[in-house]
């Protein structure tokens, strides 16, 4: 197992405690509605009756808005291009429809400052952001938020650590991090994904789809159950970072190709990449020599891939694309002999 070394260029983290804070405070004035019915007031205003009988009026947000309609069967976008009637005429048909047959007896509001920001499982008790935040930390050693963000469904961070930090060759440093994407409104299943950051230019690459450490789903439903799935699954996250990803970047170093221009061209066929990033990707090549991730190895031509994807040009379907084959070629460098020359199998 590849070890890491200690990080040359400091990365810039935040502590547990005020990112904790400012998600306390992102999420402060949140509740949860259950509903007895619902019907539309004014455009994009909701009048509520709560299990209590308690009638409110909600404005609701644009994601708010969506789910209703995705819910209800009505299409967002003509409605809004509706005269009044019509306008209440078919959300409301949409709303009863979706009331009768239960669909939307099933959820209920996240409200914030009168406005509703989300719907969620009527089962979902709501879960503290900070609790997730602290449980995955205290899964590692002298843990570091690296990244993190808020919107209307999860919090969103990764942490890292200075045993996750490494220097591949001279000036060539990354750093690893467990990232959590965590619903604390209750809309999806939680997950957890191992990843590395190239500091020299903020390249994103993280494991692969269909291998260990990339997206550990949480299906529990406890408050504790989930706090312990957090704390397995980024250990298990930090435990491939240091046995896996590490050891499989030394090997694409370590990997001499001859012809980085039919090696591109193997994986421009072998995965389906449009013509038109192809040029993204020779461009990003040409810059990774020049910035010492030569081409005459595998390691050149797996940060061409990353640094590509961070062009502003590449859809964010193909950025992740394009981060997910890096991802995958890391992992496969070594694993079977490869022609040098383009780099196919050949045994």
């Amino acid at each position: 197992m590849a070890s890491a070394t200690p990080l040359l260029v400091k990365t810039p983290t935040k502590s547990i405690d005020s990112v904790a804070l400012e998600f306390d405070n992102a999420r402060k004035g949140l509740s949860f509605v259950e509903f007895a019915s619902l019907k539309m007031a004014h455009r994009n205003v909701v009048e509520v009756k709560d299990v209590d009988s308690q009638v409110h009026n909600y404005e609701l947000t644009e994601s708010a808005f969506a789910t209703l309609a995705s819910w209800s069967g009505f299409p967002k976008e003509y409605v809004r291009k509706l005269p009044d009637d019509l306008y209440f005429r078919n959300v409301g048909y949409g709303i009863e429809q979706a009331m009768t047959s239960g669909s939307l007896g099933k959820l209920k509001l996240v409200v914030k400052d009168n406005s509703i920001i989300s719907w969620t499982d009527r089962r979902w008790k709501g879960f503290p952001a900070t609790d997730a935040l602290k449980a995955a930390a205290s899964a590692m050693n002298q843990p570091e938020v690296n990244s993190h963000h808020i919107d209307s469904e999860a919090v969103n961070f990764s942490i890292t650590s200075p045993d996750l930090h490494t220097e591949f060759k001279l000036g060539d440093v990354q750093f690893f991090s467990v990232g959590l994407r965590f619903p604390d409104l209750g809309t999806f299943l939680p997950e957890i994904v191992a990843q590395g950051n190239r500091v020299v230019c903020g390249n994103l690459m993280p494991a692969p789809y269909g291998i260990q450490g990339r997206h550990f789903k949480i299906y529990d439903n406890s408050h504790q159950q989930i706090l312990d799935a957090i704390r397995e699954f980024t250990r298990r996250g930090v435990d491939f970072i240091k046995d896996k990803m590490i050891p499989q970047i030394q090997a694409t170093l370590d990997q001499k190709i001859d012809n980085s221009s039919q090696v591109l061209k193997r994986i421009v066929k072998q995965f389906g990449i449009p013509h038109k990033l192809v040029e993204i990707i020779d461009g990003a090549l040409r810059v990774c020599e020049q910035d010492g991730a030569g081409s005459d190895t595998m390691y050149g031509i797996v940060n061409a891939l990353t640094r590509a994807a961070n062009n502003p040009e590449v859809t964010e379907t193909w950025a992740n694309q394009l981060r997910w084959i890096a991802g995958n070629l890391t992992m496969q460098t070594g694993q079977k002999r490869n022609c040098s020359h383009c780099y196919s199998v050949i045994d």
